[in-house]
């Protein structure tokens, strides 16, 4: 695991890291392996093999089996991709399509809305001459459709990371 550019710890309860690699051997890959304790692991499998850089991944349980994915490689000159599993994190992944206007975004990251019903949200990172944070919606996760929302200016952020909060966690923090 020595070959590890910056590692992702996904669904650490399974004891599961996937982690990014790229040399003149292997091409850009992310890879996975497992683990029990986070210092010794199984010998590394490829998870997503790209033409061109396949970087920051981003997954998102909608129920014990169905997934959503989004990651940067070679295709996301037509936009982000968005996929979606089924029968779970190793299983078969198909191509919901590219989120609509997120050429030239880095780091997606899938969020759920907390009132449920299967809406969401999608944030990524514009990268180039004018930087910073844009946001997309949904109202049904699975199908992998997003819109860019524009009444939001997020511009002054970089690398977003999103965390669910309860709701006496977001009375506490209304009230500071």
């Amino acid at each position: 695991m020595d070959e590890a550019n910056y590692p992702r710890t996904i669904l650490r309860s399974l004891g599961l890291k996937i982690h990014h690699t790229g040399n003149a051997t292997t091409g850009n890959v992310l890879r996975y392996a497992y683990t029990s304790d986070f210092k010794t692991f199984t010998e590394p499998k490829d998870y997503i093999v790209g033409t061109t850089d396949v970087i920051d991944l981003c997954i998102l349980q909608l129920d014990s089996n169905t997934l959503l994915r989004s990651y940067v490689n070679s295709s996301s000159s037509d936009g982000l991709p968005v996929e979606i599993s089924t029968n779970g994190l190793l299983g078969d992944w198909s191509v919901l399509g590219n989120v609509a206007d997120s050429t030239s975004y880095e780091a997606p990251y899938f969020f759920a809305d907390n009132a449920g019903g299967g809406k969401g949200y999608m944030m990524a990172d514009l990268i180039g001459s004018s930087p910073g944070i844009s946001g997309w919606t949904t109202d049904d996760l699975s199908k992998g459709v997003f819109t860019k929302d524009t009444s939001h200016d997020l511009t002054f952020m970089r690398h977003d990371s999103v965390l669910g909060v309860t709701q006496s966690q977001y009375d506490a923090l209304k009230a500071m």
